[in-house]
């Protein structure tokens, strides 16, 4: 697949490939380090 048929959003997530002249891999941003939890206290802290 060309990195032109990819939208820009994810374009912008393509690292280079050393070993691999020309290709790109895809790499997925970081997951947020805190999780919001607003409104779920109680069945998250029931459910542990």
């Amino acid at each position: 697949m060309k990195s032109s048929d990819l939208s820009p959003a994810i374009r912008k997530t393509l690292v280079p490939l050393e070993e691999y002249p020309g290709a790109s891999a895809i790499v997925p941003p970081t997951p947020p380090m805190h999780v919001p939890i607003a409104g779920v206290e109680g069945p998250l802290m029931a459910a542990h």
